[in-house]
């Protein structure tokens, strides 16, 4: 009796090493490096590795998702199809090859409950077709358009690997029904530009935007929320208490004065505090930091950012790195890996006190060998602890993107007074404030505004911050406490 397979999770494994994937498969000895696979036939199989050494390096795939059918028999197509995607994929594969097995495992376990042959697009009514009736149960439910868009399109590009790269008799006029399109699209400057596409069927038109909340602008796919003057005082008098160590308060510190995100500020290493000297202090009292491409600082989408760094935030990391809690953690950090690179021996300026990373890098050469990596989920138990020290007043559905928010807010008010004496034009207030956040869309930024504005006569913000915003820290305001 066969086994049955009837949980999602026991039929996804997770490969951690496929070795040799781009391997010549014969029924002859090639070369000397040829190895022979025993098998039960009497045809003898044989493996051979490229000579090329880089094209070995390539199909060398770490964490390779791997899915089974309900008789926990392999799914060979989409087990192909999937390693496919790991070793041709130019983008971060981690994530991606994760996400189209769930998809397509999603799709097989659907297609069995409804004893369907996932193979057979006979039926002379496309409605009645599995892709077809999938897409409708998924439109049925609550998913949203683009979640509902990404499993279709995974689900097509199967059948398309299945056809041209395993040769099957598969119809993808079929499977759906593709039509060409044009999209137009604004670029930065205005200029309008419009560009060939092909469109398939099952797919949701239009952007499915949920509405925002009252008091919450998004910023680019999240929900923020700036915490008001009160509160952020608030903020600062819990993160004063000794249940919050030095560098867990540098953390929030660090968002507060740059609107920085948390992948960003906890990928920062020892080397970048490097630049933080006196000939490199800005008129403005701060340091100019790149982050993104090239600088092995992580940011949202990948994209390149400047942050200013008050003097006072950056003497803070310099003082807190050369101390004995952060150099323990740093022995422990370096402990943890004999084969660690050269690179990643520059540690992490925020390590956890048995000496791991919060947040690993994507650069970091030990992130496609682990299938978790930390994504800086440390930073909620961080609140859970605030919030014990605040009594009330203190929203409590309070996340640490708001410190992102909170930070555009500041500055906000900073510039109001430049706005209103006519120092500077609205249209530089929303420039500064995007430069600021790397704002990629205007519209984003003007969103902020219109927020800080009182347009939104619910959220009631009404002082003004009077101090000088960039020349100095929240460290400085932390003292006054």
């Amino acid at each position: 009796m066969k086994m049955k397979l009837d949980n999602k999770k026991d039929r996804l494994i997770n490969l951690p090493l496929v070795e040799n994937a781009l391997s010549r498969f014969t029924t002859t000895k090639t070369n000397e490096a040829s190895v022979r696979i025993e098998t039960p036939s009497e045809v003898h199989y044989y493996l051979t590795p490229s000579k090329i050494e880089s094209i070995n390096k390539v199909g060398t795939v770490l964490n390779l998702p791997y899915l089974l059918n309900n008789d926990a028999t392999p799914w060979d197509e989409a087990n192909l199809f999937l390693l496919d995607i790991a070793i041709n994929s130019k983008k971060d594969r981690k994530g991606m090859v994760s996400r189209v097995a769930s998809h397509l495992l999603d799709y097989k376990i659907w297609i069995e409950s409804e004893e369907m042959d996932y193979l057979d697009f006979s039926h002379k009514i496309k409605r009645l077709r599995p892709t077809f009736i999938y897409f409708n149960m998924l439109c049925e439910g609550e998913k949203g358009h683009k979640n509902i868009n990404s499993r279709m399109s995974h689900i097509f590009k199967f059948y398309q690997y299945i056809k041209y790269s395993l040769n099957y008799e598969v119809d993808l006029t079929k499977v759906d029904n593709l039509t060409s399109a044009t999209m137009t699209f604004t670029g930065r400057t205005g200029q309008i530009f419009r560009k060939p596409i092909t469109k398939r069927e099952l797919s949701l038109s239009g952007k499915q935007t949920s509405l925002v909340s009252v008091g919450y602008v998004r910023d680019e796919g999240e929900d923020l929320r700036p915490l008001t003057n009160e509160q952020t005082k608030m903020l600062l008098m819990a993160l004063k208490s000794r249940k919050i160590s030095q560098s867990e308060r540098l953390i929030f510190q660090f968002a507060l004065d740059t609107g920085a995100r948390k992948q960003s500020i906890l990928t920062l290493r020892e080397s970048h505090l490097k630049a933080f000297t006196k000939n490199n202090l800005q008129k403005n009292g701060c340091y100019s930091l790149n982050i993104g491409p090239g600088t092995r600082i992580d940011t949202k989408a990948g994209l390149p950012h400047n942050l200013s760094i008050p003097s006072e935030l950056a003497e803070s990391l310099i003082i807190y790195t050369d101390s004995e809690s952060y150099h323990r953690r740093k022995q422990k950090y370096l402990k943890q890996f004999d084969d660690i690179s050269d690179k990643d021996k520059d540690a992490y300026v925020f390590l956890s006190s048995r000496g791991g990373c919060l947040y690993m890098s994507k650069c970091d050469s030990r992130y496609q060998s682990l299938l978790n990596p930390p994504i800086g989920g440390s930073t909620q138990n961080v609140i859970g602890r605030i919030f014990r020290e605040i009594e009330t007043g203190f929203p409590e559905s309070f996340s640490f993107h708001w410190l992102r928010a909170t930070f555009a807010y500041r500055y906000y008010q900073f510039l109001l007074p430049l706005v209103n004496n006519r120092t500077i034009s609205y249209v530089d207030q929303i420039s500064f404030v995007q430069r600021a956040m790397g704002h990629k869309n205007r519209e984003t930024t003007e969103n902020y505004l219109k927020l800080f504005s009182g347009e939104d006569e619910l959220l009631s913000m009404q002082e003004c911050w009077e101090e000088q915003f960039f020349s100095s820290s929240v460290i400085h305001e932390m003292k006054g406490l």
